[in-house]
């Protein structure tokens, strides 16, 4: 999960100007143990600056078993791209491809 917070921190998100969606395959086992362990203020901070809507301002009671929740979680910790440096090129160690 650090890793998965320094992307987006060191990332050039706070000037992005552009945001990609990449679909990959839900999968909520690999999802729900990364829930305790979001920062959620500067995750919010970063979904504040892309703009993007309808971003849980927190964990939601039971959401291990929680599929909307978590599916919105995948897609907003693992889909959502932003700047050159999430490129496969600038990052080829990244998680996230």
């Amino acid at each position: 999960m650090k890793l998965l917070t320094h992307h987006l921190l060191s990332s050039h998100v706070w000037g992005a100007t552009e945001v990609r969606f990449c679909p990959m395959e839900f999968n909520p086992q690999f999802v729900a143990p990364m829930i305790p362990k979001v920062e959620w203020a500067a995750f919010l901070k970063v979904a504040d600056n892309l703009h993007l809507i309808q971003v849980p301002k927190g964990p939601v009671e039971g959401y291990e078993e929680n599929k909307e929740f978590l599916r919105t979680m995948y897609h907003l910790l693992l889909e959502v791209r932003s700047g050159p440096s999430l490129l496969p090129t600038a990052l080829p160690h990244s998680i996230f491809y």
